[in-house]
């Protein structure tokens, strides 16, 4: 929990004086691990968003008297608890943000802050559990809303559903129009913040350390970064979402890239062997998963990647093009056309940058508040190459070189961008790298011939 005391008003108001309105809560100490318990806080939750946000504040009695005994530890509500309660009992699930506010009695009470619904209502989708003859805290199918009391009721008349209809339209109608405009914003070449690059340079660091002896070329040396970062705007960082939601959220975009551009194994994926499963570590103070490929045949592709719960990820992994494979693949009619550490292929580029593209676009549904996105490139090991593709049937002019080896391009765009023209997403992050041979140049024109040549 973050401590916010002092510097919010509202907050410290909520917690010194006990607020009398439908949208704000308030509950005595109860253990966040009972079932029962929780559907009853999911309740609460799924009202107050449905009437527009609120709070819901432990640790009062009905009376607005403090509840007794104070526990000493407040660590079971946490964002990941409270969180993991609104992904079990509401649908679409929405981010709830827990503070630690201290009265001016010097005691110290967890406020959550619950957002408003968007363009669509609240809806639980389960019952709670119960004994037999017992009320539910909780009944799947309803939407809930707050009415003085104050408490949490269906939502079961029409004068009871104006109000929520209005919101829902009004979300829909301002989302719509910003979608529109932003899908005519172009890529901008800024520096993202030293949060994204301070993700990036970590994964380098651990990359490093990573035994990829077997690979024909020098991982280290020879290699390709990408990384992200989801804002809400203005470089503020989005908000967290629990494990097991940035776990699905990974699953299912990866499936989403595999479906769209097929390269074999899809960026960000994971496996059922140990070496290709995520494990869980902390970044910079937020949780997140890291997954680790080193291999040990020839054709094993050394990879690495992280995600974290605060919308940051990103991965590194060597270049196919250095593969023994391809190598064979590329001189089964000259010999010799393609040493290992010698060629980068455009097409491979572009349809590898577009996987990323396509994983960071699926992933940022999970971030329900993010609206920009910070990406980069970083490149290394480009100095001994020359552009070139392996098949007869797809041929650069001539051959570029680079005179520089190592590049990193960054651009910052509207999330929406990513839905209404990729194609200028990765021609802004791949040009920079490619002008590096010889000033060969690339535009979103380029980007979708190769990608529907890859198609």
């Amino acid at each position: 929990m973050r401590d916010l005391s002092g510097s919010d008003p509202i907050l410290q108001d909520l917690v010194d004086h006990r607020l009398e309105t439908p949208t704000a809560e308030y509950k005595s100490w109860v253990s966040l691990a009972d079932q029962k318990a929780r559907a009853k806080i999911a309740r609460h939750l799924c009202a107050l968003a449905n009437s527009g946000g609120g709070h819901l504040v432990f640790g009062f009695d009905d009376d607005g008297t403090p509840s007794e005994p104070h526990p000493e530890d407040l660590s079971g509500y946490s964002h990941d608890s409270l969180n993991s309660i609104v992904e079990r009992y509401l649908d679409p699930v929405f981010h709830v943000a827990v503070h630690a506010v201290t009265a001016g009695s010097g005691r110290t009470y967890p406020v959550v802050r619950v957002p408003s619904h968007g363009a669509q209502p609240i809806c639980s989708k389960r019952d709670g559990p119960h004994d037999k003859g017992e009320k539910p805290g909780i009944r799947g199918g309803v939407h809930y809303l707050r009415v003085p009391g104050p408490q949490s009721v269906p939502i079961d008349t029409p004068e009871r559903w104006r109000e929520v209809i209005h919101r829902c339209v009004v979300a829909e109608r301002d989302t719509l129009l910003s979608s529109i405009g932003r899908l005519f914003e172009q890529p901008t070449q800024t520096a993202p913040t030293r949060d994204l690059y301070a993700m990036l340079d970590r994964l380098l660091a651990d990359w490093a350390g990573i035994d990829a002896s077997h690979w024909p070329a020098n991982h280290t040396a020879n290699r390709v970064a990408f990384g992200f970062r989801f804002t809400r705007g203005d470089g503020l960082a989005v908000g967290e979402i629990t494990l097991p939601q940035l776990q699905k959220a990974i699953r299912e975009a990866s499936i989403k890239v595999a479906g769209e551009i097929d390269l074999g194994l899809p960026p960000f994926a994971s496996g059922s062997h140990l070496k290709r499963r995520p494990t869980v570590e902390v970044f910079d103070g937020s949780e997140g998963f890291t997954c680790a490929e080193a291999g040990t045949k020839p054709d094993d592709t050394p990879a690495l990647w992280q995600i974290t719960t605060d919308g940051r990820g990103g991965d590194v992994n060597v270049f196919s093009e250095d593969s023994k494979h391809l190598q064979a693949y590329a001189q089964r009619d000259r010999p010799g056309r393609w040493p290992i550490g010698s060629k980068l292929s455009p097409f491979f580029q572009v349809q590898q940058v577009a996987q990323r593209l396509v994983f960071v676009r699926e992933l940022a549904n999970a971030f329900r508040d993010a609206t920009d996105c910070e990406l980069v490139v970083d490149y290394a090991g480009l100095a001994s190459r020359k552009l070139e593709e392996p098949g007869p049937d797809r041929q650069v002019a001539r051959f570029y070189g680079a005179g520089r080896g190592a590049r990193r391009s960054p651009t910052s765009i509207p999330i929406e961008l990513l839905s209404g023209d990729l194609a200028s997403v990765a021609a802004a992050l791949l040009a920079p790298i490619l002008r590096l041979f010889d000033g060969f140049d690339v535009d979103a024109d380029y980007v979708r011939h190769q990608l529907d040549l890859g198609g």
